[in-house]
């Protein structure tokens, strides 16, 4: 499993930017998940393009793909 960060300039941004936070085992899932959690927020942040991706290794094979969605202030 990867965890998959988006953050800063352009990431759901209003007046300051917010951040997305993905659990999945590649970027194709992790946007899925997104997708699932905030559907309308799919054209807010550069897509294919995560500020940092964290490999968890075979942490655990039963966790679900999961997404965080924070907005920025307005």
């Amino acid at each position: 499993m990867k965890l998959f960060i988006w953050q800063g300039r352009g990431v759901l941004q209003d007046w300051t930017s917010g951040q997305i936070i993905a659990l999945a085992p590649d970027l194709e899932q992790a946007l899925k998940a997104i997708e699932n959690e905030c559907d309308y927020c799919m054209d807010s942040f550069p897509n294919h393009n995560p500020t940092k991706i964290i490999d968890l290794g075979q942490c655990s094979e039963k966790i679900q793909n999961e997404a965080w969605v924070t907005w920025g202030g307005g």
